[in-house]
This record gives structure tokens, C-alpha cells and sequence, in this order.
């Protein structure tokens, strides 16, 4: 006949792998996480992982304006689009901000025209100075009155702040006056029938992290 002894010797549980659930009674004490390296993430069934966790690389927000009217300017400046503005809010000054732009853009026959990005009123992926020339992020010069062109560009910017950032595109004609104007969304030969069209236009923001 075997005695055991009055205490059993310390033991570990390092080896031990697997403990069904029909063995374990009481309360499991509280186990930090702070150690765990390797965690397959299709086990994470609730919950989410903090922004400040995300890799580098990973889109934290996405923020989109939309503008499906007509828009046109007359004026040889640069003139606010309506409707594509948009602001974002970063949650770590080191983080960039995605700025993506779509335009369906036309002008008076044989007028060249331009677009810029902003980011809270100072210009940003636009062409180097050169002497009297006027920076642009997207230009063209349309044929004829029927001629039209999606634009679309995309600027990863570093904002390098946690405050509102207010992005904004703005057009600009070459010239002034009735025979000298920049469209969105629309040509210059336009008429209430079906086939002529109304395009659609965006301006997204996504916030990369670090």
C-alpha cells in the first residue's frame, strides 16, 4: 500500500496543453495579457483593437464629400468647388492624412483650366514655381464645347497635428467672362435632354497610420 505524503511537492504547468472544461471547478484567477506575442486574430470574437495599436500602414477613418450638382466659374482665379470640402480630425499628430480626388471636370471650348488641392487654406500637391505660371494640382484644355475629363489624384499629406484639418478643392478658368469658364459635373454644350449628363464628383479622406 502506497501513503502519499502529507504535502504534495510543487509542480509545474508548463507542459500541460489542454484541460477540459469538465475538470476545472472554482474561479480561474484574473491572467494578464501583457506577455501574449502571437494571438491569432480570428480567435478575437468581441471587443476591438485601439487605434494606437493598428500596424503602420492601417486606415484608422475615412471621410467622404460628395457632389452630384453642377458647378461652374468664370473668374481667372481659383474659386472654391462647392461641396467638396471635407474635415478630419487625426488621432495622432504622427499619422498622414490620404487625400483622394475625383472630378468630372470640363471648360469653354479651347480654354484651359486647372484644379488645386488645400488643406487648411494653404495649397499642397501642386507643380513646382515656375517664374508667372500658376500652380495646379490637375490642368487640361478642352477641344470642343462637347469635351469632358475625369480627374483623379491622390496626395498622402502630413498634417502633423490632432486638430480639425479642412481639405478642399477649388477650379480655375482661364480668363473671365461667359465664353471663358471652367464646369464640373457638366460640359459646356448643355441641354435639358437625355443625352446630355450630369456627372459626380468626390473628395475622400483616410487617416494612415504611423
Amino acid at each position: 500500500t502506497l501513503t502519499p505524503p502529507a504535502t504534495m511537492p510543487a509542480s509545474s504547468a508548463a507542459n500541460l496543453t489542454s484541460i477540459p472544461a469538465a475538470n476545472i471547478t472554482g474561479t480561474i484567477a484574473a491572467v494578464s495579457g501583457a506577455n501574449l506575442t502571437a494571438l491569432n486574430a480570428t480567435q478575437l470574437t468581441s471587443g476591438a483593437v485601439p487605434r494606437s495599436q493598428m500596424p503602420a500602414g492601417s486606415v484608422i477613418q475615412v471621410i467622404q464629400a460628395v457632389k452630384d450638382s453642377v458647378w461652374s466659374n468664370d473668374t481667372d482665379d481659383y474659386v472654391d468647388i462647392t461641396d467638396l470640402t471635407a474635415d478630419i480630425t487625426p488621432t495622432d499628430n504622427t499619422n498622414k492624412v490620404l487625400v483622394c480626388f475625383s472630378i468630372s471636370a470640363s471648360s469653354s471650348s479651347g480654354q484651359r483650366f486647372a484644379i488645386r488641392m488645400l488643406a487648411d487654406g494653404t495649397q499642397i500637391a501642386v507643380g513646382a514655381v515656375r517664374s508667372n505660371r500658376t500652380r495646379a494640382s490637375s490642368l487640361s484644355t478642352t477641344g470642343g464645347g462637347n469635351d469632358a475629363f475625369d480627374f483623379a489624384k491622390m496626395y498622402l499629406h502630413s498634417p502633423t497635428t490632432t486638430s480639425t484639418v479642412t481639405y478642399k478643392l477649388q477650379g480655375f478658368a482661364e480668363g473671365s467672362g461667359a465664353n471663358q469658364v471652367m464646369y464640373v459635373n457638366q460640359c459646356e454644350h448643355d441641354s435639358d435632354s437625355s443625352t446630355y449628363f450630369t456627372g459626380y464628383s468626390t473628395l475622400t479622406l483616410m487617416e494612415i497610420s504611423a
